[in-house]
């Protein structure tokens, strides 16, 4: 049994964190945690409907994942074989989803948590729907939930709950089979129908289409993968600018065979299916061990193209790796030649996910001096904040232009691996002191941050200061540093339920 929370609000972390980052709070989860994503403002206020967001408010999903390891064996007479003629037990998974509110930065609470039959490795909400996400498990299933407005439960202000609602659970997959990743595809004519890839433990990646009830779903190209790695299929990405009848439209996978593939999918694919679609080993020796993140940055690298309103599809792209390396790199849609390495920088453990700070916004072109900044979990080397910095930016030359990578925050009190952490979006209706960097709002205000570790199942809430010095070595902070000073909880307070969700296959439409 986890311990009480009464006894975690009174205990002290030991660890390092650099001198930008103020600890918050931090909880012990039920089950180790494998994925965790914040509620978009915009989800929010969809499922708040009449009533006004409150400002302050914002909430947060913890995926689970428990492995159920075999029992150990048990003593028994040599002479009474028939004990030990009955197969052992094969491993099981299990897992949970676990809702939570921050209130003003200081308040947590366990507003609900849901048991689920399998494992899961992976959750995103649907950005064009945001108070939908899909949660991906660890039996071939994908699951679909809403963030849904709990009217029964109001608290004494008069402000209304919010709960997890099962929309559907579809076995998408054999039940023998792992989704270890997946991605939504954006930017599709049917909203109501929403794509996304996802990739397995045999290797394979492929697309998926759900009907509009969630409950019905439809593997294109009879089920078979897009591609197959030769290990298994750690992550998929799909490029953030607007998908281009004209120019090529990329599905990226990453696998443990350390390459990364390329499959051209243009929306046309998805109207008029072909038999089959162009792959292409993308990056072959690039990295030294399995390619575990992709993520492609808001940035399109070489001015707009000549079609109005249609910028050019190369893209920047990070990619983590069990090789403890952050890279960067630049496609070149216009020459057949891989995509170019700008700058990698070695982080100390393995990057096992990467996300933006914050929302960028989509940049035409880059700049001198330009920065953004990236949340990455990895894994045995904690939590970090790396920031990216163009060079000196030529118009006339736009290749010429040189990248950096740094650490500028880090976080590690964990005592296992750093599997997923999140920033909260910034959120414009708190009060305090807008500033401005490269035209993004609140660039410069305080981000907090959700980070955990698997094993000993900690999270941890931390406040990140851009306006403090920069710092790439952690400071000890030893026993009787208190971490944090919000409120949390007390265990008897939350609403928990558990709900046990039903997989059942449905049949594709």
């Amino acid at each position: 049994m986890p311990p009480s929370q009464a006894h975690i609000a009174a205990k002290v972390l030991q660890g390092k964190w650099t001198t930008n980052i103020e600890g918050v709070a931090f909880r012990v989860l039920d089950l180790p945690p494998s994925c965790i994503e914040f509620v978009p403002l915009k989800g929010i206020e969809d499922a708040s409907k009449s009533r006004p967001r409150v400002p302050g408010d914002q909430y947060f999903v913890v995926g689970t994942y428990d492995l159920q390891k075999e029992q150990d064996p048990v003593e028994v007479d040599v002479e009474d074989v028939s004990e030990l003629q009955s197969p052992p037990k094969p491993q099981t998974r299990m897992g949970s989803l676990n809702l939570f509110r921050i209130r003003g930065n200081k308040e947590l609470t366990l507003v609900e948590r849901i048991s689920y039959p399998s494992a899961i490795l992976d959750l995103h909400f649907l950005p064009d729907r945001p108070t939908i996400f899909a949660v991906a498990g660890s039996t071939g299933d994908i699951s679909l939930f809403e963030f849904a407005p709990n009217e029964c439960n109001a608290d004494i202000e008069g402000r209304g709950s919010f709960s997890l609602k099962l929309l559907g659970t579809c076995q998408v997959f054999k039940p023998s089979l792992l989704v270890l990743s997946f991605c939504w595809y954006p930017g599709t004519d049917h909203p109501d129908h929403p794509l996304l890839v996802a990739t397995v433990s045999d290797g394979g990646a492929y697309l998926v289409r759900f009907d509009q009830t969630f409950q019905k779903f439809h593997v294109f190209w009879d089920g078979k993968p897009l591609w197959k790695h030769t290990d298994q299929a750690w992550c998929c990405a799909v490029p953030s600018l607007r998908p281009s009848r004209v120019f090529p439209y990329g599905i990226f996978t990453g696998g443990d065979d350390s390459e990364v593939i390329l499959t051209y999918c243009t929306p046309h694919h998805l109207e008029e299916v072909p038999d089959e679609l162009e792959s292409v080993a993308y990056l072959k020796r690039q990295h030294t061990a399995g390619v575990t993140a992709i993520l492609f940055l808001p940035l399109a690298p070489y001015t707009a193209s000549i079609y109005r309103d249609m910028p050019i599809p190369g893209f920047f792209f990070l990619t983590g790796s069990y090789d403890d390396h952050i890279r960067l790199f630049v496609t070149e849609p216009e020459r057949p030649r891989p995509a170019r390495l700008l700058a990698s920088l070695n982080i100390g453990g393995g990057g096992w996910r990467l996300k933006l700070l914050q929302d960028y916004g989509v940049e035409e072109h880059s700049r001198s001096g330009m920065k953004l900044r990236v949340l990455a979990s990895c894994m045995f080397a904690g939590s970090k904040i790396l920031e990216l910095e163009g060079g000196e930016y030529d118009p006339a030359q736009p290749e010429a232009q040189t990248w950096t990578i740094k650490v500028v925050a880090s976080m590690n009190v964990h005592q296992s691996m750093c599997y997923a952490c999140d920033a909260q979006p910034w959120d414009p209706l708190v009060e305090g002191k807008l500033t401005y960097c490269n035209d993004h709002p609140g660039v410069n205000e305080k981000r907090l941050v959700v980070s955990t570790s698997f094993y000993d199942r900690l999270m941890c809430l931390w406040n990140f200061d851009p306006s403090l010095p920069q710092s790439e070595n952690p400071v000890e902070h030893p026993t009787g540093d208190r971490f944090g000073t919000a409120d949390i909880s007390p265990e008897a307070s939350k609403s928990s339920i558990d709900v046990n969700v039903q997989i059942k296959e449905e049949p594709s439409p």
